[in-house]
Formats: C-alpha cells, structure tokens, sequence
C-alpha cells in the first residue's frame, strides 16, 4: 500500500512468511560485507540451543562501533543517561580494536539492536512470535528479547561479526518528533518490564529528560 506500518508490523509480515531455521531481520540502511557472517550468526546460535538471538558488533560508516547491545534499561540508565553494558567480558575499548575483538567469543546480554538480528525460528513461531506492534518504532527489539528471557531464552552478541549501520547518528542530531516516538517506545517496555506501577519511577525519569533535552541541546552549541 506504500503506508508507513511501522518496524515492527512491517517485520512481523515478513516473518510470517519466512522458513528455515532461522529467520533474519535486516536494516535497509545497513552494509553487509562479504565473507559468511551470516553462516558465523548461525554457528553461534547452533553452539548456544537456549539462545533465541544473535546480533553482530554494529558500526558507524567511520569504523567506530555503536555498542549495540545492554543490559535491559530502567531507573538507573534513565538517572544517569547511560546504558549498562557491563555484560561485556572485556573493556568497551577492546572493540574498537578490529584484531581484538575479532578474537572476542559470544557473550550474553540481554539485548541486542535490531538492525540485524536473526531469531531462531521455533521460538518466532510459537507464542512468542515477532515484535510487539504496539511499538511503532524504537525499544520492540529489547522488548522482544524481555518477553524471549521471561521465557527461559537468552540473546547473545557476537563481537567478532561486524555489521555497518548508517543509521544511529548520535542523540544531538535526533529531531524532536523522533525523541518523542522514542520516548512513547520507552513508555511501553517500561510498563511491559516493570509494571503500570513499578514503571512510575522510571517513567518520570524519562520523561524529565525528554523535556530538558531541547536546553541540553542549546547548551551543546
């Protein structure tokens, strides 16, 4: 039809219609290189049967990587603006470095960014199928590997496979309306993590942030 259905309805059709043993969603704004890393996504989720998920290391069109993956986000991340990602099993600088982190082995993490991402297919298919399309865009990834780690399956990294992503410009350069999708797309993992009232917390956090950051943003200039 041409309409914007959104990430999630738009994969979630795609989906239904996929077959294998895996099924992988792919950013249009992403740069694939040559040299099997799909077949390396694969053989990590072979050697890990209670792992849904595998992501590559995304990087910036420079080569500096975008550290694509966290611990779930809640009050502590909205305090301090940061995500954890101390899942990693070395220091954040390592990946930086190409021979290092191509040496790096899967790790666990509880999610990993959906700019490429490959599920492993007899967990799309059952009750835990596809991203939730109550998120237009931004957090149905995370949200989508809550549900997955509610269930006993994990979401693991694989440092060593490195995947371009165009998109991810940094959070100065985000307009309004997009924060505010961003925002709604926050509003609901927390609710889905958390609860309608264990979310509040968390949720004034966020939303104090959403209106300091157009000041933020003057202050930058």
């Amino acid at each position: 039809t041409g309409a914007n259905l959104g990430f999630a309805k738009a994969n979630n059709l795609a989906l239904k219609q996929s077959k294998g043993r895996y099924w992988l969603l792919l950013n249009s704004d992403t740069l694939v290189p040559t040299g099997g890393i799909f077949a390396a996504l694969v053989a990590a989720l072979d050697a890990e049967p209670k792992a849904a998920v595998a992501g590559p290391l995304l990087l910036n069109p420079d080569g500096s990587v975008q550290h694509n993956w966290a611990r779930f986000p809640g009050l502590a991340s909205e305090l301090s603006g940061e995500l954890d990602r101390s899942q990693a099993p070395c220091p954040l600088s390592d990946f930086e470095d190409p021979a290092k982190r191509r040496q790096l082995k899967p790790f666990v993490c509880d999610w990993v960014g959906g700019a490429c991402f490959l599920v492993r297919a007899e967990v799309a298919q059952g009750p835990l199928f596809g991203l939730d399309e109550a998120i237009f865009m931004y957090a149905e990834e995370t949200e989508w590997c809550l549900r997955l780690a509610r269930a006993g399956w994990t979401t693991i990294l694989v440092p060593s496979v490195t995947v371009t992503h165009l998109g991810g410009a940094s959070s100065q350069a985000v307009p309004g309306a997009t924060r505010k999708r961003m925002w709604r797309g926050s509003m609901y993992f927390y609710r889905q993590a958390f609860g309608p009232i264990g979310m509040l917390p968390v949720a004034a956090v966020a939303t104090a942030r959403l209106a300091l950051s157009p000041l933020r943003r003057k202050a930058a200039r």
